[in-house]
């Protein structure tokens, strides 16, 4: 967040941080297996009213968490630039130069939340990884202390 939007979540409990974590379990759980039907083979289903189906409520509220976070920290950081108030983030030169990369708003807004969840899957699977390799070989952990 801070490298990305540059603005810190140092907590959980800051609401971009639960915001995001809020997000990215309904995407998750869209994207699980069977949990909507293969549009793609029985393109008929695309044309079942919402009402009828629980797939469709479920990817609008996924797409208005994801739209209303990354969206937000986007007029933040926007806002922020008209200020003169410039930290030095990524979105901030994105900004800047939106014009010369030809992107529009919402091809901006996609770019930091892609890079959000991309920057925060890879960190905590590393974390996890790390965690459960240290557990599994604790002779190993002894041997990694010893050396220091």
């Amino acid at each position: 967040m801070s490298v990305i939007y540059g603005k810190r979540a140092p907590r959980y409990e800051t609401p971009e941080t639960i915001a995001f974590f809020n997000a990215q379990h309904e995407w998750e759980a869209i994207l699980e297996p069977g949990s909507t039907p293969p549009i793609d083979l029985i393109p008929i289903l695309k044309y079942v009213p919402e009402r009828w189906a629980k797939w469709k409520r479920d990817c609008t509220k996924t797409r208005k968490l994801q739209r209303d976070l990354y969206f937000g920290l986007l007029d933040e950081t926007k806002e922020r630039l008209s200020k003169g108030d410039e930290n030095g983030s990524y979105m901030e030169e994105v900004l800047t130069r939106q014009e010369e990369f030809g992107m529009d708003r919402e091809i901006t807004g996609y770019l930091g939340g892609v890079l959000i969840e991309g920057a925060s899957e890879t960190t905590s699977s590393y974390l996890q990884s790390l965690i459960l390799a240290l557990v599994a070989y604790p002779d190993a952990q002894k041997k990694g202390a010893r050396r220091n």
